[in-house]
């Protein structure tokens, strides 16, 4: 059987990271007074170590795999990595004279790092049974041997903490930041809101103030002004009641809810300046039973998936909002004939300010629209999740809410 390879696009990357055949491998110890042992003519532990020879690219030994085997190295480089291939996370390069494989033998336990030949490699290897009986040679060998290998554990442990301690400061660091970006955006939204119910006051005014044989054209105009800055309104009053939610400094306004007629009304305000580019229809079980829920943010989640729904589907697509009654639960759906959610994003899109990138198309946008729908909704005590459409077209956002029990 032929040995297992890097994939070549792999191997050529991480010779890129490599340093060159000039250059000095980082090493932390030196094994090569091992080497002249076995070499020397009375040595009696030549005969435990079997030679074989790696050519670039070959893995020596794979990480998660079992290992009874150590390797000293006679002559070539070697890199060490953890994680995918594609990917690798370096941890350290090593030259002739070293020694690896030693702790999975010792600890009985799997690999727990991948080594690769980055060059033309020999490579004198014994098992366990070899490698205990290379301790009991002459004491001088298994002290020195023993001391060095103490010393790369606790120079690895050195490094480790070192790691951690780094780590830990970076974290601090990236929590002050996002601290200072949510303070920034907290105070930003704060200032539009004045600004924008003065737009939505004002246009309500010219509403009324307009004369009756005012164009059809003209007052469907006002009525798209006013659906976008509803909707901007909806943005911001999320911003802020995400920051609240997250920090455990809101509470739920709990009224009985008739979810059939919010259903109706919400999709109808949301909707209506859309009715020349969508479809749209409300699908309800008979005798839907009354929740209990905070109205106001039970409306804006239902405003936000349909908001999203308008904004993805494309001329002439169908948005279908329905509600049927489970065993203990409502579950509410809406429907778009957009593009649709790859599964591997499907969770990724309730976290804040996530959004979905498509190769060649605008970015499927949901800002804070969908986390303020994932928190609302666990506030209520029911859950909510995406799906794909009919016939796999479009994606269906899906939540459920818990039914009052008489």
């Amino acid at each position: 059987m032929s040995p297992a390879r890097l994939p070549e696009a792999d191997f050529q990357r991480m010779l890129e990271l490599a340093p060159g055949p000039s250059d000095e491998l980082p090493s932390d110890l030196d094994f090569s007074f091992l080497l002249a042992f076995i070499d020397s003519s009375d040595s009696q532990v030549k005969h435990l170590f079997r030679s074989q020879r790696c050519a670039p690219g070959e893995i020596i030994m794979q990480e998660g795999k079992p290992g009874s085997e150590i390797f000293i190295i006679r002559s070539g480089r070697i890199a060490i990595f953890k994680g995918p291939f594609e990917a690798p996370v370096i941890l350290g390069y090593r030259g002739a004279g070293d020694m690896v494989g030693e702790m999975s033998v010792l600890e009985n336990r799997p690999r727990s790092a991948t080594v690769v030949a980055l060059a033309e490699c020999e490579l004198l290897s014994t098992d366990q049974q070899g490698f205990a009986q290379m301790l009991s040679q002459p004491p001088f060998l298994g002290m020195n041997l023993l001391g060095m290998l103490s010393h790369r554990l606790r120079a690895i442990g050195e490094t480790h903490q070192s790691q951690v301690v780094e780590l830990e400061g970076e974290k601090r660091h990236l929590l002050e930041i996002e601290r200072l970006r949510q303070e920034t955006a907290d105070l930003i939204v704060h200032d539009l809101r004045n600004p924008l119910s003065s737009i939505m006051g004002s246009i309500k005014v010219l509403q009324l103030l307009l004369p009756k044989d005012i164009s059809a054209e003209s007052r469907e105009l006002l009525e798209i002004a006013l659906a976008s800055s509803a909707r901007m309104q909806r943005l911001v009053d999320s911003m802020l009641e995400v920051s609240r939610m997250e920090a455990g400094e809101s509470e739920l306004v709990m009224s009985e809810v008739d979810l059939a007629q919010l259903l109706e009304q919400v999709t109808e305000n949301v909707l209506r300046p859309h009715a020349q580019e969508v479809h749209y229809s409300v699908q309800t079980d008979p005798g839907l039973p009354v929740v209990k829920a905070d109205r106001d943010r039970l409306e804006r989640v239902l405003a936000n998936l349909l908001d999203n729904a308008a904004k993805h589907s494309p001329n002439g697509g169908l948005i279908t909002v329905q509600a049927r009654r489970l065993d203990a639960s409502v579950q509410v759906s809406v429907t778009d004939a957009g593009p649709g959610i790859p599964p591997e994003e499907r969770t990724r899109i309730f976290e804040r300010f996530a959004q979905v990138s498509r190769e060649k198309r605008a970015r499927r946008g949901f800002g804070l629209g969908l986390n303020f729908c994932r928190l609302t909704v666990e506030a209520h005590g029911g859950k909510i999740w995406v799906e794909p459409g009919p016939q796999g077209v479009g994606s269906r956002f899906m939540f459920t809410l818990p039914v009052r029990i008489p």
